[in-house]
């Protein structure tokens, strides 16, 4: 079976290692998302990977930016392409290149469809307190993570995870599946389950800078799945008033506290012990917070340096989330 990869980061690089373990697959090509527009992708250090793994499995890398062109229709005559899998891309397929495909294109979506469609399932599912998300193979029609899926499989989402770590678990589960949905797409007769028999579909937009501002009048679970899920993304934050003005609190990681305080106002800190502080939350929860860099105007503290001067350019006042907003 000849088989184009279309991708990107992390999701690609381990479908593209599931595609080159399994026998039956010829990797026909691996097209990229360009360099040129990787502004419309976040962040991810193994997408240069994906070219090594391919020049070194002499796989071809023909380049096209844009898979709804006549540039892609054509690339797919001239590899004489049997199947398309897509694993993180930038563009929604649009029906003529889905009507020159026969309709064999099949997305690599990480979660358990069709719950988490869109943009980031990874930190969706984790803002949402969920405690499974997954990795589902579907066929693309022209919703969005809508079309029939071809097989799913389960990955839990730990508490200490972030969204990165359920990335790249959801990476590896997603490579160990590559051999066996590459054998159902060769069986005569294929039926793919319709999304609709599946459960209750919801759906996410793009993660922003705007869902890292953390606000300590929620719970304190909800505050700690909010920390790790936008991150390596963005840099979970918030502030504080100090001597020297407001002070920009960039939050590492959390951990929330098995006990309740009394009726300490949300973002108050509680107390600090060494690097950390124990921070107020809705309903007298507390969340512990870690690995904090400070910044004041153009000065930016981390590490060391943060703990002793910390002390006094955040005092014991309450933590502020948005800062254009009243208490």
């Amino acid at each position: 079976m000849r088989v184009l990869l279309v991708g990107y980061g992390t999701l690609a690089l381990g479908v593209l290692r599931g595609l080159l373990d399994s026998p039956r697959v010829r990797v026909a090509g691996v097209v990229r998302w360009g360099a040129g527009f990787e502004r419309a992708m976040p962040p991810d250090a193994d997408h240069r990977a994906i070219a090594t793994v391919a020049r070194a499995a002499d796989v071809p890398l023909p380049v096209c930016d844009r898979v709804n062109s006549a540039e892609f229709t054509a690339l797919l005559r001239r590899l004489e392409v049997d199947w398309v899998l897509v694993a993180s891309w930038g563009e929604i397929l649009r029906e003529p290149v889905i009507r020159a495909s026969g309709g064999r294109i099949v997305n690599c979506h990480p979660s358990l469809l069709p719950a988490h469609r869109g943009a980031n399932p990874y930190a969706s599912a984790i803002i949402a307190g969920e405690s499974w998300t997954g990795v589902t193979f579907h066929l693309i029609d022209a919703g969005i993570d809508t079309g029939p899926v071809v097989a799913q499989a389960r990955v839990p989402i730990d508490l200490a995870d972030t969204g990165g770590t359920l990335r790249s678990r959801c990476a590896r589960v997603a490579r160990e599946m590559v051999p066996s949905v590459v054998d159902r797409l060769a069986t005569p007769g294929l039926v793919p389950r319709a999304q609709a028999e599946m459960g209750e579909a919801s759906y996410h937009g793009r993660l922003s800078d705007a869902d890292a501002v953390i606000d300590f009048r929620r719970p304190a679970r909800e505050v700690h799945d909010r920390i790790r899920a936008v991150q390596p993304w963005y840099l979970p934050r918030t502030w504080a008033e100090g001597p020297l003005g407001r002070v920009r609190i960039e939050l590492g990681w959390s951990r929330v506290e098995p006990v309740r305080i009394g009726a300490a106002a949300p973002g108050a800190i509680v107390s600090r012990d060494g690097a950390t502080l124990r921070v107020a939350c809705a309903g007298g929860e507390l969340v512990r917070l870690g690995d904090l860099r400070l910044g004041v105007g153009w000065l930016a503290l981390g590490g060391r340096l943060a703990r002793p001067v910390g002390r006094w350019l955040i005092p014991d006042a309450a933590l502020l989330g948005d800062p254009r907003a009243s208490r």
